[in-house]
């Protein structure tokens, strides 16, 4: 079966490309983002999508009856329930959009969505909004399974809990006790490659001094043969603290002697590409157009979602149908 797929929130295109990865017959009729910046680098890499940069609920339900899609793919603001948030649920203004899609999918009726798949940050499932959404998705008749899952479970070094909603009959091999087998963890080396030790990069990446001699006791420092690394926000090289990992240019000392308390050693960032391909970006295939800065390309890769896994969970939700 050949699939029509509405990719909501679609960001730099994360869901496409976990669509692309899972192996999947289908096509992306229409992505939906109101961020400029985003929908700039999605249309660089999708030249011929149709991306609607407009809000969803100014979308009348005629419009999506038109658009007659078979899967929905979303990964809603996650302000509204973010731990450091005011967690304000279905309250905040940001949740209007969702709360809209799900009174569609009601009231598209037989014309509803086969699958769906839903991201957002842990705390969503504690919230009002998931309440209302397991509300309105069981009158729908649709089964509905749930997930939290880390990156690092299918062997990324890099650690980005999700909440994952899948309408599924029963729950996927992969998440069985008794038949899922965890993959061994790669290391950084293994993963970014040759990029870790290029001069250029310590240079143009490197982490200021003056920073290190105030801040590097609370920064979260990884090495070449590190098998994990701190989730990467938005707010990556902004702030020092919670944000993701910096990379140490050199060996890791033996003993308890430790490198994050001599300034001395080589620190650097991730560059936006090495984040991109931990996220699961295909770097063959993805790239940010020059008229993005880093500061923006940061920003868009901490709001995106991990390619990886949401294409691992998309071949158990629709596997060959």
């Amino acid at each position: 079966m050949r699939h029509r797929i509405a990719e909501f929130y679609s960001g730099i295109g994360g869901m496409h490309y976990a669509w692309l990865e899972a192996g999947l017959s289908g096509e992306v009729v229409a992505s939906f983002d109101i961020n400029t910046f985003a929908n700039e680098v999605n249309r660089f890499n999708f030249a011929d999508a149709t991306i609607h940069h407009r809000s969803i609920e100014s979308q009348s339900l005629k419009f999506y009856q038109k658009l007659n899609a078979d899967v929905y793919l979303m990964s809603p603001p996650c302000q509204p329930y973010t731990r450091i948030g005011l967690q304000r649920g279905s309250d905040d203004i940001r949740a209007k959009s969702f709360l809209y899609l799900l009174d569609v999918i009601f009231k598209l009726g037989e014309h509803r969505p086969r699958y769906l798949l839903i991201e957002n940050v842990v705390g969503f499932e504690n919230s009002d909004t998931h309440a209302r959404t397991l509300e309105c998705l069981g009158t729908c008749a649709y089964d509905i399974e749930e997930f939290i899952i880390n990156p690092n479970q299918l062997g990324v070094p890099n650690s980005r809990s999700r909440y994952y909603l899948l309408p599924l009959g029963q729950t996927p091999a992969e998440s069985s006790s008794e038949t899922h087998t965890c993959p061994a963890p790669q290391t950084l080396e293994q993963y970014l490659g040759p990029t870790l030790t290029d001069q250029a990069l310590l240079t143009d990446y490197r982490v200021p001094t003056d920073l290190l001699s105030k801040r590097l006791k609370v920064m979260d420092v990884v090495h070449f043969d590190s098998t994990g690394s701190c989730c990467f926000t938005k707010g990556y090289s902004h702030y020092a603290e919670g944000t993701g990992s910096i990379l140490h240019m050199g060996y890791k000392p033996l003993g308890d002697q430790s490198p994050a308390l001599n300034v001395t050693y080589d620190y650097r960032y991730f560059t936006e590409y090495e984040i991109a391909q931990l996220m699961g970006f295909p770097l063959t295939k993805f790239r940010f157009p020059d008229t993005i800065t880093r500061k923006q390309r940061y920003r868009l890769l901490g709001n995106s979602l991990n390619v990886t896994v949401v294409a691992h969970l998309l071949r158990h939700l629709i596997g060959d149908s």
